[in-house]
């Protein structure tokens, strides 16, 4: 779809744009095609896609064969795709908010063991949404995710570089994820500030580093990157409590045979995972 005829389609459909949803519609074809051949999509696959508005990405993703299930939080734009794709019996939409769905009940109701999903991400809730599929514990083959390219370098950043941070840990904790391509920000409009990527995860069936429990393992990443100014030993301190008695982080880091003048950011994940397991399995003698 050209700009001008994404504009007269707006127009005739008496759509207005919403910032507060992040309405910035992805139109270059050519680019949405290479999406839909990012996420590897078969004919038998049950695709997921998050915030379809006008459908531009969705007609891309019903040319595989695939079944698509589009949720999408604008009533106007669920009507819209209604009318745009009536007879199409590969595609439901669901007119909600993807935070607010059961992810489970959804997975559940499409009926297959793994599920793909593809989105062109509001940029204003990029990273909850990324967190939400990562941590749901649904049954997810694939992420494909167009996104900031800011949020996307961070998220495939290795240790030691100055992108590295929280989401980088959490991201390759449950996937592998690597940059697909990037997006000028002109093949969208409206025509957002910043530029976009593609970012492709590969989800674990297991993580790479073994854990003794997920949730502490993540609040010990973000004490961790708390202040990334102050060492790594400056940053565990307030988790450094177990059984009301203070544990010096120096000696916890040097049972995991970590400097404590390191910084979070050089930190590897099997080195965050020792420290969350050290900390954990003290935490219950």
């Amino acid at each position: 779809m050209h700009l001008k005829d994404l504009k007269q389609f707006l127009s005739d459909k008496e759509i207005r744009l919403k910032k507060r949803w992040g309405q910035n519609f992805l139109f270059d074809e050519t680019i949405l095609r290479q999406i839909v051949s990012a996420a590897d999509i078969s004919p038998d696959d049950i695709v997921i896609e998050v915030g379809p508005g006008i459908g531009t990405l969705t007609e891309q993703l019903l040319g595989t064969g695939a079944e698509v299930v589009s949720v999408e939080i604008d009533p106007k734009l669920c009507d819209m795709l209604q009318l745009r794709f009536a007879g199409r019996e590969r595609l439901r939409v669901v007119r909600q908010n993807i935070l607010d769905v059961d992810l489970r009940a959804l997975f559940h109701s499409c009926g297959r063991s793994r599920v793909k999903v593809v989105a062109n991400l509001p940029y204003y809730i990029t990273s909850p949404i990324i967190m939400y599929f990562l941590e749901s514990g649904c049954p997810i083959d694939t992420l494909v995710f167009t996104m900031q390219e800011e949020v996307a370098r961070r998220i495939v950043s290795p240790p030691g570089s100055k992108e590295y941070g929280i989401l980088s840990v959490i991201a390759q904790f449950y996937a592998k994820p690597s940059l697909v391509q990037q997006i000028k920000r002109a093949a969208f409009f409206p025509v957002p500030q910043v530029d976009s990527a593609v970012v492709r995860f590969d989800l674990y069936g297991a993580p790479p580093v073994a854990v003794n429990d997920r949730k502490f393992f993540i609040s010990v990443v973000k004490a961790s990157f708390s202040q990334r100014r102050k060492t790594i030993r400056n940053n565990l301190l307030r988790l450094a409590h177990i059984d009301g008695d203070a544990v010096k982080a120096a000696d916890l880091l040097a049972a995991c045979r970590i400097d404590p003048s390191r910084r979070a950011e050089t930190l590897s994940l099997e080195e965050f995972a020792s420290i969350a397991n050290w900390l954990s399995a003290k935490n219950h003698v």
